[in-house]
């Protein structure tokens, strides 16, 4: 009865439910566990997963093979270059393996299910039990639905529900007996090459490398000394990029290096067991946020299929310039904050989350160009790139979303920036060519101030209305 464990985004041993089903199985049987995780190329091209990101998930799974070796469980990486691929690859590892169960992690993006529908088919003609488990969410999509047994669509009204029922469901991971104590100095080498493609090679990532380390044990770090330093005066500090007021743990979520249940669990440990404790819910809202995003692509297909949320936004006619795209992704737009914001994406693979609305804003409304293309070279260079998440974020500033910013609400880059940065210490990090200007001149400088510093694209207050009509007109 030997079982297979097909490894996604929950690249982690403990608390993984689907390995966790398979210990269970291959302990009653005798059998043995096998671990697999499929390299797409071809499809992850399609969906813009960039460097950083594949980067990021090729060195978490030389830890992951780690990690399982000591349970005497290897890790097996398989080409289906697309998901079309997938079910005779998986099918073809089943026969030769004398697999007799199959178990993973539910997916909820739109090709990512049908592709899910195929491998179940093929392996179930197979004579291959399935065990499908849900470990993306903190509560299952399918459970939070209104009185009338529908989905919702503003946040406010899910968030309300979802909490009451992840109080009234809360189990939290199983720790003990799950891993067994093993030497630092085990190493399991595992080929990870086929997640770079053409001149691509890790070497390309040093710097991401050092920012972003990968492993349970470093997401664990990030978790206790976010809730030991920070959590408490995450409400308050958030907001501002200069400062490290945030978990740094977006990469390990979205890989599934850490899962919503053992930041919860932490989270609980730490306010005391206490659901309402003021000082962590903002935290906790954030969590809901990310299970929101997931929700919505799960009850609304269309927007995995780069289609706006709002119908009636198709209508949009989006503008075509290509040089101002470019100029805003180089981080050469003429406002400080957008380009300092854009600097520290294209360095570092990460973005602080209040910016990524200033930028989103500003590309949308004040540039008017799609929103379309701004999700897309986010998930090109973002190292913590989670599709449901970023795509929820874009249609949100662009008012096509859910929940979305009314289209009226149109963000000043300028304000946020004196706001958000008022001593223009995140503009100064990131553009050391601004680093002479003191005071309110850094966040919208001169012409005789700039120094070769780039003037401003566009005029704010000229493009916020333009935008504004053209939404009212729809």
């Amino acid at each position: 009865m030997n079982q297979l464990v097909w490894f996604r985004a929950d690249l982690r041993v403990h608390d993984n439910r689907a390995l966790r089903s398979a210990w269970s199985r291959a302990k009653t049987s005798g059998g043995k566990v096998y671990a697999v995780f499929l390299i797409s190329q071809t499809q992850w091209q399609g969906h813009n997963l960039g460097l950083p990101k594949r980067d990021f998930i090729a060195r978490q799974l030389v830890e992951l093979s780690t990690s399982l070796a000591s349970h005497d469980i290897e890790l097996v990486l398989l080409e289906a270059p697309r998901f079309d691929d997938a079910p005779a690859v998986l099918m073809k590892f089943a026969k030769e393996n004398n697999i007799s169960d199959a178990h993973w992690q539910v997916e909820f993006g739109w090709d990512e299910r049908q592709r899910d529908k195929r491998v179940s088919t093929s392996l179930q003609n197979q004579g291959v039990e399935l065990h499908v488990n849900q470990d993306r969410c903190l509560v299952n999509p399918d459970q939070v639905l209104t009185l009338s047994g529908t989905a919702y669509k503003v946040f406010s009204a899910f968030k309300k529900n979802w909490l009451s029922l992840l109080m009234s469901q809360w189990q939290a991971p199983k720790v003990k007996g799950e891993s067994k104590t093993r030497s630092k100095q085990v190493r399991v080498p595992l080929q990870v090459d086929a997640l770079y493609t053409g001149a691509e090679s890790a070497e390309d990532c040093q710097h991401l490398q050092t920012l972003w380390p990968a492993g349970e044990e470093e997401a664990q770090r990030r978790l206790y000394q976010f809730l030991s330093e920070s959590v408490r005066d995450y409400q308050l500090q958030r907001d501002f990029p200069a400062v490290e007021g945030t978990s740094s743990l977006s990469p390990y979520l979205a890989a599934g290096v850490i899962g919503p249940r053992q930041c919860v669990t932490a989270w609980l440990n730490e306010a005391q067991g206490d659901w309402f404790d003021p000082s962590m819910q903002t935290w906790l809202n954030e969590l809901a946020w990310r299970d929101f995003y997931h929700y919505v692509m799960w009850h609304f297909p269309k927007v995995s299929k780069n289609l706006p949320f709002q119908d009636k936004t198709r209508a949009v006619q989006w503008r075509n310039a290509p040089e101002d795209f470019s100029l805003w992704c180089e981080g050469k737009t003429g406002v400080p904050i957008v380009d300092a914001a854009m600097a520290q994406l294209n360095q570092t693979g990460w973005m602080h989350n209040r910016l990524r609305m200033v930028v989103a804003s500003y590309l949308t409304k004040n540039l008017f160009i799609d929103w379309r293309l701004g999700e897309a070279y986010f998930m090109q260079q973002l190292v913590d790139a989670d599709f449901a998440a970023n795509n929820g974020g874009w249609q949100w500033s662009a008012s096509t979303g859910t929940d979305a910013a009314p289209y009226f609400r149109v963000f000043n880059p300028v304000s946020q920036s004196e706001r958000f940065d008022p001593d223009g210490e995140f503009i100064r990090t990131w553009l050391p060519e601004l680093s002479h200007l003191s005071g309110k001149l850094i966040h919208s400088p001169r012409a005789s101030e700039r120094r070769g510093y780039p003037a401003p694209l566009v005029d704010l207050k000229v493009t916020r209305r333009l935008a504004i009509e053209a939404f009212a007109s729809l």
